[in-house]
Parts: structure tokens; sequence; C-alpha cells
């Protein structure tokens, strides 16, 4: 299925969007979906693993109308406060 119309698009984006709503990392559902005519779904934003990256790419890729997923999102890891020595 070729995405043509800007309102397909806006809807696969949409629909990609409420997907990752549902993943059990906040992280990912925080990521941003946009999508182009060809239907190609693009990711972006911060993630703290690969895992998490691959399970976004994952979620996404079977939506009906994706021909790809291009995963632009950016493993960033996670920051560990260290306390200061006493």
């Amino acid at each position: 299925m070729i995405v043509t119309p800007t309102v397909e698009r806006t809807e696969l984006a949409r629909a990609a969007q409420e997907r990752l709503e549902t993943a059990s990392y906040p992280s990912i559902r925080r990521l941003d979906c946009d999508c182009d005519d060809r239907g190609v779904l693009y990711l972006r934003g911060r993630l703290f693993s690969f895992y998490q990256k691959q399970l976004a790419q994952e979620a996404v890729s079977d939506l009906p109308g994706v021909v790809e997923v291009v995963n632009q999102t950016e493993v960033v890891g996670r920051t560990v406060a260290i306390p200061a020595p006493a």
C-alpha cells in the first residue's frame, strides 16, 4: 500500500504514536513518529538502551501501510548519580 494523501500520512503517524503509547517503557511512549508519502515511518527521540530501540521499531513495523521503519532514535543510556564522599 502506497501512502500518498497527507491525511493518510498523518493517520499512519498517529497510529504508530498510539501503538508506542502502549509500551511498558516511558521513554518509548515519548518517541515522535512521522511518515512520508511512500509509507516510510520515522522514529525520533531518546532511549536508554538498544533493547528499547528494537522494541520501538518492532512495535510499529507491522502497521498496515508501513513499508519501512527508519529508526532515528538516539541511545543515551541512563545517568546514575554518584553520592559525594562524606
